[in-house]
């Protein structure tokens, strides 16, 4: 989990009012495609919880829109494998096999972000490796670079987040997403779905959701 500062480690999860106001924020950037990226970015966080690093390696093959669905495979880095080279040197693979599907309904309020930016990058960038690419904004120049073959990092990505909310953090994302599961359904079968929306590990992690944030909902209970 991203260091936050001790006072902001137990806060509550994303409301709905401060989503609203970082997408818009991230909507009255004055270079189009920032404006696009960044909103498409929040979106995505929001929606599927996903670590920064797999939205920032996120291959641009990877996403892909048919049947009223927004498709995305994603790198589940926690599932790389740590590997020595022959001079020792210790490395970290991904392992092609740990993938998630992730598919959201076109008419989710927050898709209309994540369509916008694919078909921006479509018209733009139709050539680039990465879904978003490395890009640089020269103050000077008013121009941006954008590196089509390069990704940009976890860092990157979390600074876009402070940008429109300097109490928000990525991995509060993926708070928000395993409390409304857990919200929703307090039942044991919510563990289940923890696990296969957060692709954990093991159902020791997603758990601990469950018992975080179902008793915010559990009343006093009286015998009948």
């Amino acid at each position: 989990m991203t260091r936050v500062k001790l006072e902001l480690k137990n806060r509550d999860v994303i409301s709905n009012q401060e989503l609203v106001e970082m997408l818009s924020k991230s909507q009255t950037n004055r270079i189009e495609y920032f404006k696009v990226r960044d909103s498409c970015i929040i979106a995505l966080l929001r929606l599927t919880g996903k670590r920064r690093e797999e939205v920032a390696i996120l291959p641009m093959e990877n996403v892909w829109v048919a049947e009223n669905l927004i498709s995305i495979r994603f790198f589940l880095v926690k599932k790389w494998r740590n590997m020595k080279k022959p001079d020792g040197t210790k490395i970290r693979v991904r392992n092609p096999d740990n993938i998630a599907l992730k598919k959201i309904q076109v008419s989710n309020p927050l898709a209309k972000y994540i369509l916008e930016y694919i078909s921006w990058m479509k018209d733009k960038y139709p050539n680039s490796k990465f879904f978003f690419p490395s890009s640089f904004y020269s103050g000077l120049t008013g121009q941006i670079n954008i590196d089509i073959g390069r990704h940009l990092s976890g860092s990157q990505i979390l600074r876009i987040v402070k940008k429109y909310n300097p109490n928000a953090w990525c991995h509060l994302f993926r708070d928000t997403v395993g409390a409304d599961i857990a919200k929703s359904d307090p039942s044991l079968m919510s563990v289940f779905r923890i696990k296969q929306r957060l692709d954990h590990v093991s159902e020791q992690t997603a758990w601990k959701y469950l018992r975080r944030y179902a008793g915010e909902i559990v009343g006093e209970e009286i015998i009948s």
